[in-house]
Order: structure tokens, then C-alpha cells, then sequence
């Protein structure tokens, strides 16, 4: 957890110092680079700054961020895609993920839940109210979820977590 932390803080610096450089000029590819190596230096992780993006590989786990991420289908068991741009992946080894989106319609966000629940994730909360959707639930299996929706920022997060055998 200390190592995820550290990479995560590293990594909103990073993203940030993307973010001011902005892209496209040589300066910006030496500062991308020098970032990487700073990061890198730092987390022992390997790091990769390109097209206003971020990656970073550790042993812990990965981190990557950007205008428009696949899908991690390998990282988050049978869920579906849902109708929205991936921005964030966080994957915690083979055992978790957690995806960032945005651009999502809220009748989207509703169907999601919907069909989150008939997947069997059940025995969590399921909330709505004027500014959020959440659903978190677990399946007999062991998998747990957890979906957050912001209904004016139309984005959010979902989490999932494999059974452990």
C-alpha cells in the first residue's frame, strides 16, 4: 500500500508537469523524458510520457492516464465496456482494477448499474440521489464492484476486484 502511494503521488506530479508542458515541441520531448527519468529514479517504476498521456509499470501494479484508454478487458473479468471514454486505469496486480470515465449519459450510468445487478453483484449499497449514482456489491463468487457516477460531471469510476481462490 505504501508503494501504491508513492507511485501515486508520483504520479499526479507527473501528470501535472504534462499538463504545463504541453505537447508537440522538441522542449517538450526533453521535458517529457527528464520527467520520466525523475519518476522513474524515484518509484524504481517504468515510466512513459507521450501524446499528453501517462504510463507507469511497477511491480505493485500499473498506472495510466489519458484522453482516450481501451478498455481493460484482461483486468476487469466479465464487466462491459460501458457507453463512455476510459481516461484512468489503475491496475493493482492481477487482483484489482479501477477505470476513470467520462463523457457518460446518465440514462447510460442507470442501464450500467442495472446491469451490474443482474450479473449477481448484490449486498452493497445502491444509491442515487440529484448529483451521484453509486452501486457497490459482491457476487457469490467472491468479485466485488464498486460503480461511482457524478451526474453533472458525467464521469465516474469502476472498480472491480477478482474473487481470491
Amino acid at each position: 500500500m505504501r508503494n501504491r502511494m508513492r507511485i501515486l503521488a508520483l504520479l499526479l506530479f507527473a501528470v501535472f508537469m504534462v499538463g504545463l508542458l504541453g505537447c508537440g515541441s522538441i522542449e517538450d520531448k526533453i521535458a517529457e523524458k527528464a520527467t520520466e527519468k525523475i519518476v522513474e529514479g524515484a518509484t524504481g517504476a517504468q515510466v512513459d510520457i507521450d501524446n499528453g498521456g501517462v504510463k507507469v509499470e511497477g511491480e505493485g501494479g500499473s498506472f495510466e492516464a489519458g484522453e482516450n484508454l481501451d478498455w481493460p478487458q484482461d483486468a476487469m473479468g466479465d464487466l462491459p465496456e460501458p457507453n463512455a471514454t476510459v481516461t484512468g486505469v489503475i491496475k493493482g496486480g492481477e487482483e484489482s482494477c479501477t477505470v476513470a470515465f467520462s463523457g457518460m449519459a446518465v440514462d447510460d450510468a442507470k442501464d450500467y448499474m442495472a446491469a451490474l445487478t443482474e450479473m449477481g453483484f448484490k449486498n452493497g449499497m445502491n444509491l442515487a440521489d440529484q448529483e451521484s449514482l453509486m452501486l457497490t456489491g459482491a457476487r457469490d463468487d467472491g468479485s466485488n464492484v464498486s460503480f461511482i457516477y457524478n451526474i453533472t460531471a458525467k464521469e465516474g469510476t469502476i472498480a472491480y476486484g477478482k474473487a481470491v481462490q
